[in-house]
């Protein structure tokens, strides 16, 4: 930045841009991956569960915790993310059902 500033470059204000969105989308990132991988451990658990009838202990915590992902996280509290999260749910569901029948 500091070069193409001196040189009085063209590509100065687009890099500068292009610098601005990475540095706006890697904390995005971070704060994506401090909200959801507290649910991975939730996730495994509900995927890895042998007996059926036991999947349903899974459904409070893991609704409990997209909850405060949906309150807390300043970018994965939007309808569209929620969804994700609540496919992946029933996904897993499936694969389970699937599986016991």
């Amino acid at each position: 930045m500091k070069v193409l500033d001196q040189s009085k470059s063209t590509y100065n204000a687009p890099f500068a841009k292009l610098c601005k969105e990475v540095f706006h989308a890697r904390s995005e990132a971070n704060n994506i991956l401090k909200y959801l991988r507290p649910l991975v451990p939730w996730f495994e658990s509900l995927e890895n569960e042998l007996n059926f009838e036991n999947l349903v202990d899974h459904f409070t915590p893991i609704i409990h915790m997209v909850l405060l992902v949906w309150k807390s996280s300043a970018y994965y509290n939007t309808p569209a993310r929620l969804v994700i999260l609540i496919r992946e749910i029933s996904n897993t569901l499936i694969r389970q059902a699937c599986q016991f029948l």
